[in-house]
C-alpha cells in the first residue's frame, strides 16, 4: 500500500470492512463449477482408467468457505480425488524429480572442483558422453513416465478452456487452475487439484516439490465453534449490562479476520491469505468484546507483543502457524506492524 494512503484507513473503513457482503452470486458460480467438474469427470471415466463417477468430487476453500470474504477474495476449489494409484505415480515422480536434481548438483559441484587442465582436455568427450546420457534418460522418461495428479489437471485445463467464452482467460499453472473473467463471472477462480483421504487432503505444493497436509473440516469447525463462544461472550456481557444485543455484535471473530485480510492484501498484493485465519484464531475470546473497531484494535495490541512462534495452524494442528504457512515469524510480526502503523498513523 503505498505510504500517501495510508492516511485513509480510519475507523469507518476498518468498519466497512467488516461489513456484510452479497455473496448469492459467488456461491451460485460454486454450484455451476461443481457442475461442470463433475460433467469433466464423467467425459474423462470413459478412457481415463484413474477416473471414475465416484472417486472426483469438488470443496469450496478459502475465504468463501470460512465465510471471510471481502471484496477482492478469489473463489477456490478443490478437485478432490481418491485413486491410489494416481497418488502413487504422483509420489514415485516427485521422487525422481528430486533424484535427478541431486544429481545435477553433485556433477556440478564435481565439475566445478575440476582443474581447469582436466575440463580443457575432457570437455569435448565429456559434453558428448552427458549428451548421449540425457539423451537416452529423456527416452526412458519418456516411455515409463507415470500418470500423475498434474496430468490430470492438465486434461481438466483442456476441458474448461473449451467450455468457456472467449472473454474468459484460463491460466494452467503447476499446483491450480485458474479462471479469470470477472466481467463475465465477477470473480477469479482457482482449482486446486489434491488427493484426499477421509478428513485429510493433501495439496502439492509446486515450489516446494511435495505435499502439504491440510484438515479442511476441522479448521471450519474450529472457526465456527470460537464464533459461536464469542458470540455468547458478547451476549452474557450485553444482558448483564441490561443492554440489549445489537446486530453488530454477531460474528465478531469472522468480521476481524475479514478485516486483516482486507488490509493485508492492499499491504502485500496477494489473496493467498489463509494464514490469517490461524493468526486471528489463536487470539484469546476476550479481547472479542465490543463493537468492531474497538475489537480489532484491542486484537492489533495483542498481537503486537505475543509470541506467535506458539501459534498453531487451524488447518494443520500439528504444525506451528509459519511452519504450515511457510512463513517466517519475522514476516508475520512484519505485517502486524505495518498494520498497526496504517492505524497509528490516523
Amino acid at each position: 500500500m503505498a505510504k500517501n494512503n495510508l492516511a485513509l484507513i480510519d475507523k469507518t473503513m476498518i468498519e466497512s470492512f467488516a461489513s456484510e457482503i452479497d455473496s448469492t452470486n459467488a456461491y451460485d458460480l460454486v454450484y455451476k463449477f461443481s457442475d461442470l467438474l463433475d460433467d469433466i469427470s464423467i467425459d474423462l471415466a470413459g478412457h481415463n482408467k484413474f477416473i471414475s463417477i465416484n472417486n472426483v468430487d469438488s470443496k469450496l476453500f478459502g475465504d468463501f468457505a470460512t465465510k471471510t470474504n471481502y471484496q477482492e477474495s478469489d473463489l477456490n476449489m478443490y478437485l478432490l480425488i481418491k485413486s491410489g494409484q494416481l497418488e502413487l505415480n504422483t509420489v514415485s515422480e516427485l521422487q525422481n524429480k528430486r533424484k535427478m536434481l541431486w544429481r545435477k548438483i553433485k556433477l556440478a559441484w564435481a565439475n566445478r572442483r575440476a582443474s581447469k587442465k582436466k575440463r580443457k582436455l575432457f570437455s569435448n568427450r565429456k559434453n558428448r558422453k552427458d549428451s548421449d546420457l540425457i539423451t537416452e534418460q529423456q527416452l526412458k522418461e519418456k516411455k515409463e513416465k507415470p500418470y500423475t495428479i498434474l496430468n490430470l489437471k492438465d486434461e481438466f485445463f483442456e476441458y474448461i478452456v473449451n467450455f468457456m467464452s472467449q472473454m474468459t482467460v484460463v491460466y494452467n499453472y503447476p499446483d491450480k487452475i485458474t479462471v479469470l473473467s470477472k466481467e463475465d463471472l465477477g470473480y477469479k477462480i482457482n482449482i486446486v487439484p489434491a488427493f484426499v483421504h477421509d478428513d485429510e487432503i493433501r495439496v502439492w505444493n509446486a515450489r516446494k516439490n511435495k505435499f502439504k497436509i491440510v484438515y479442511l473440516d476441522d479448521a471450519l469447525i474450529a472457526l465456527d465453534s470460537k464464533n459461536k463462544e464469542i458470540d455468547s461472550l458478547n451476549y452474557s456481557q450485553n444482558t448483564t449490562n441490561k443492554v440489549s444485543r445489537i446486530v453488530s455484535n454477531d460474528n465478531l471473530l469472522l468480521k476481524v479476520i475479514k478485516i486483516y485480510k482486507a488490509l493485508t492484501h492492499n499491504i502485500w498484493n496477494t489473496t493467498s491469505l489463509d494464514f490469517i485465519d490461524s493468526l486471528i484464531y489463536n487470539c484469546p475470546n476476550e479481547i472479542f468484546v465490543g463493537n468492531v473497531y474497538d475489537v480489532f484494535v484491542r486484537s492489533i495490541n495483542f498481537l503486537k507483543n505475543a509470541d506467535i512462534s506458539d501459534f498453531r495452524s487451524i488447518y494443520n494442528t500439528n504444525k506451528s502457524l509459519y511452519e504450515d504457512e511457510e512463513l517466517s515469524i519475522y514476516e508475520i510480526k512484519s505485517l502486524i506492524k505495518e498494520i498497526s502503523n496504517l492505524i497509528t498513523n490516523n
